[in-house]
């Protein structure tokens, strides 16, 4: 009985393996638990392509959200996180009452804390990852992109800015080159589309790693039509 050998790996096998494992479908490791569910919840809002629409809404408190199939950067950020037990509105909300002074109260006309818009504000947003969360490098040269898992949260300033204008998620997809894709709320819609580089200047960059005991209620809310912006 004659012996079978496995079969030789040639050159050109192992070129379209590599191929394909640099292809924009190829997977990269995630931030850990919480940043798989951070995932999921993001991409939940992806595959509905929720419209952007920029509108004040008053809502319930804790738990509360946008109207369903609205919402900007933040929005999605906000529902991405309850998929993993954890309630920005909430979190943000007390944290800016018991202080203040960590948050950028005088970019606003109205100082006030407010539970239905702060957590919607990309400066709040950032300054309560920054003091909740691990804070990781922005580099996104070739030899850092392995710091990017999927599930963390970046913020995008405009150049010369100190204050960030738009959020994402960052995906587990990569480009060719091996850059990231991030989910985002972006004009027209929610989508897994765009590139981490895509931009300009990253303003930070964040990994949560522990969820609240206490299980998120669930959201709803009551639009209010304005043009108050993030």
């Amino acid at each position: 009985m004659k012996t079978r050998h496995a079969p030789r790996t040639s050159e050109s096998s192992l070129l379209v393996l590599f191929v394909l494992a640099l292809a924009p479908s190829a997977r990269a490791g995630g931030g850990g638990p919480i940043g798989a569910r951070v995932l999921e919840g993001a991409r939940a809002e992806a595959a509905r392509g929720t419209p952007y629409i920029m509108e004040y809404a008053v809502m319930k408190y804790p738990g509360g959200d946008v109207p369903e199939g609205t919402g900007v950067c933040t929005d999605l950020v906000v529902r991405a996180f309850r998929n993993a037990g954890i309630d920005i509105q909430k979190e943000l909300h007390e944290d800016r009452v018991k202080h203040p002074e960590a948050y950028p109260v005088n970019l606003w006309e109205h100082k006030r804390a407010d539970a239905n818009i702060d957590h919607r504000r990309c400066p709040n947003m950032a300054v309560w990852f920054r003091r909740t969360a691990r804070e990781l490098g922005t580099s996104i040269d070739a030899g850092d992109i392995p710091n990017w898992k999927a599930g963390d949260v970046v913020f995008f300033a405009a150049k010369g800015e100190k204050h960030p204008w738009h959020t994402a998620i960052i995906s587990d997809k990569r480009a060719p080159d091996g850059m990231p894709f991030v989910i985002d709320a972006f004009p027209p819609k929610t989508s897994e589309t765009h590139r981490l580089d895509e931009f300009g200047p990253i303003h930070s960059h964040f990994r949560t790693e522990s969820a609240p005991a206490e299980p998120v209620e669930k959201a709803g809310s009551r639009a209010v039509d304005s043009s108050r912006r993030r």
